[in-house]
């Protein structure tokens, strides 16, 4: 009898377990979304909590926010990411665009499929979908968004809880 090839299954469901982690992760961009820029909206003031993840967000202006998102996993490491963000509008679709608070700048975008007191539901732009293009501008970024719209829309939504005003 001889011994079980085990080296090709650990290597398949390594690859597995990675394709599987990076699925819900989301793209991370040199350029922020352009668009025009939305008031800032005071429901969004608060705690939130996602599974595991938590957001607190707070108001800087009429437009920007402060945020603070934790979702610390002692499996995998830190989580946590700061900055401010703000709100546009491109092509009748509200996103919350957010600038990662350290150097060198990278963004993070959502499309907003609905804000409400109690209830925030976000459809992330995720790695998987945009791959291993390029963008040389926020111009090129925001088409790109605007071209897959569809697919972003029908990804899996977020849905995050207040637990704090």
């Amino acid at each position: 009898m001889q011994p079980k090839n085990t080296h090709g299954i650990r290597t398949f469901l390594f690859s597995l377990m990675i394709l599987l982690l990076c699925t819900g992760c989301p793209y991370k961009s040199d350029y922020p979304m352009a668009g025009k820029v939305l008031p800032y909206d005071v429901t969004l003031n608060g705690s939130w909590k996602n599974n595991e993840a938590e957001l607190t967000i707070s108001r800087i202006d009429d437009h920007n926010f402060r945020f603070y998102y934790n979702d610390y996993d002692p499996d995998f490491g830190a989580g946590e990411l700061k900055g401010k963000g703000f709100m546009i509008d491109h092509s009748g679709s509200s996103f919350i665009v957010l600038e990662q608070g350290t150097a060198p700048k990278s963004y993070f975008v959502y499309r907003i499929a609905s804000i409400r007191p109690n209830t925030v539901k976000l459809n992330e732009v995720k790695e998987t979908l945009v791959g291993k293009r390029k963008f040389s501008s926020a111009t090129a970024f925001t088409q790109f968004i605007a071209d897959n719209l569809a697919s972003i829309a029908a990804a899996s939504t977020e849905t995050w809880t207040r637990t704090r005003k």
